[in-house]
């Protein structure tokens, strides 16, 4: 990704922000907005998302766009603060196309601050194999739901449930997850090779059994309508949710076997379904879309773990600008010849970056870190406090962006640290009184 299109996307996440600068805390939870009410009381509310294909925050325009995780999980602070019998569901497709890029993996943690109830695989995330999808699980624990597919490899630890189950008082609801092979005609084939799928007998036993302990049946089904208006002919759900999109549809289908059809997709809108559930069965429903818009506040926590991403993404459009990555050493062998340059820097702020978090409880953060240790998530950089406990600070490559060898060579020209490094930390969020040249000024090292 372009450099020019991540300072887009930083500038306008953080636009509207409520309290910047204020980053030695942990951040606050997003507060919660009102909500218009239902036509009747329900019983229960589910909240759905699906394909937002690795989208954190809304990008690439100035101003204040709906979409955002921050913005999300805002709406549905104010939706639980509404209606405590909420359930939040992800139908899948959260993931990047690529299973490997560093965005799905932000993506999952921010996750953890909008709060879902459930988190489907869906048709995307099988880009990745199931030894993928299971480390990806481990590093980012949330309420998985797999629904029909596991490893075909049993010794593969798989830490993704078959069904998700609430239960308010007398109110017990039930979400399961269909996953049909034929959904996964363009997925690679060592990823389909390596799954094992439930069958559709075993799919509808299992739908058959919790409606008979009184659970009402949320089924997500990944596939298309065709899909979906056959597995409400033999499967006994109440809801079906479409996913395998990133639209929306504003009004409630009903199958030939009575389940309601509901789909909602994108990366800026969230689908509310009211539900009145009576004897284990949802009688009544209102769906409506909710905008991710301006309505709800920002959760700081969400976005911190974006500006996180960004400043790593940003960083590696810079080196690949520059057609190499930075291998990082320690300040003390750029001392060895340049003595003065090494005692401005060891007595300014940068050099003691990591003690400002460690103010806050932050010390660890990795939400923080890349922005506050020496070459974090780079070779030869900070990997943990027990590992470089001499790396305390943000050091000499951090901002001079090139290599030992490099600087070694007879043809080196010297590149001095540009506002484009500067502001790859010093963002609107953390520093909104940042201005380059006058800041430059004072952290410039001096002249030999």
């Amino acid at each position: 990704m372009r450099l020019p299109v991540l300072a887009a996307m930083v500038a306008t996440a953080l636009a509207g922000c409520d309290r910047p600068g204020e980053h030695a805390a942990p951040p606050a939870p997003p507060t919660a907005a009102s909500v218009a009410p239902f036509d009747f009381l329900p019983d229960a509310v589910l909240l759905i998302t699906c394909g937002t294909d690795g989208m954190l925050e809304a990008c690439n325009c100035a101003g204040t766009l709906e979409g955002g995780l921050s913005r999300r999980s805002g709406l549905f602070a104010a939706y639980r603060a509404a209606f405590a019998r909420t359930f939040a569901l992800d139908a899948g497709d959260f993931s990047w196309l690529d299973a490997a890029d560093l965005r799905n993996e932000y993506l999952l943690r921010a996750y953890r601050f909008v709060d879902y109830d459930a988190v489907a695989f869906g048709v995307g995330e099988m880009s990745a194999t199931p030894a993928q999808l299971a480390r990806q699980m481990r590093h980012a624990p949330l309420p998985y739901l797999a629904g029909t597919v596991s490893p075909a490899d049993r010794s593969v630890r798989w830490p993704a449930a078959r069904i998700v189950r609430r239960q308010w008082g007398d109110v017990q609801l039930a979400v399961l997850s269909y996953l049909p092979k034929q959904s996964l005609l363009f997925a690679p084939a060592e990823t389909v090779e390596a799954l094992a799928f439930q069958s559709d007998d075993d799919f509808a036993a299992q739908a058959v059994a919790l409606r008979r302990e009184g659970c009402a049946l949320i089924v997500v089904c990944q596939g298309d309508d065709e899909t979906a208006e056959n597995l409400a002919s033999w499967c006994p759900a109440d809801v079906i949710v479409r996913a395998r999109t990133s639209r929306s549809s504003p009004a409630v289908r009903t199958a030939a076997g009575g389940a309601r059809i509901v789909q909602a997709g994108g990366w800026d809108v969230v689908g509310a379904l009211a539900m009145r559930i009576e004897d284990g069965k949802v009688t009544r429903v209102q769906w409506r879309l909710e905008p991710v818009d301006t309505r709800w506040s920002v959760d700081r926590r969400a976005l911190s773990v974006f500006q996180a991403y960004a400043h790593l993404a940003a960083r590696k459009a810079l080196d690949a600008e520059r057609g190499a990555s930075v291998r990082h050493v320690a300040p003390t062998e750029c001392a060895k010849c340049h003595p003065a340059q090494f005692a401005a820097w060891r007595a300014s702020p940068h050099a003691r970056a990591r003690a400002a978090l460690a103010a806050g409880g932050r010390a660890d953060d990795e939400d923080c870190l890349a922005c506050h240790v020496g070459g974090f998530r780079a070779p030869g950089g900070f990997v943990s406090a027990a590992q470089s406990p001499a790396r305390q600070g943000v050091e000499c490559q951090d901002c001079h962006r090139f290599n030992a060898d490099e600087h070694r060579a007879a043809d080196f020209q010297r590149r001095p640290a540009d506002e484009k490094v500067c502001t790859l930390c010093h963002t609107p969020l953390i520093d909104p009184g940042f201005r380059y040249d006058a800041r430059a000024a004072k952290a410039r090292c001096p002249k030999r």
